[in-house]
């Protein structure tokens, strides 16, 4: 839960940015609607989320769970 917590906050903070950006930046992310625009946000927030739950939980080399989170 926790790895999922942390990569959520990660993501979250670096697709907002990378949002932020592109809005000043690019004309064509301007002409986007609001869903649109939260769902490119959301994608990476919730793939960071499972990466980093993942991350936390399985270690390549043995198949029991590891506390390094």
């Amino acid at each position: 839960m926790m790895g999922a917590l942390q990569g959520a906050t990660k993501w979250g903070i670096i697709s907002a940015l990378g949002a932020v950006g592109c809005y000043f930046a690019s004309p064509l992310f301007r002409g986007l609607t609001i869903q649109f625009r939260v769902y490119l946000w959301m994608c990476p927030t919730t793939i960071g989320s499972m990466m980093e739950a993942d991350r936390c939980t399985y270690t390549p080399t043995s198949t029991h769970l590891s506390t390094h989170c």
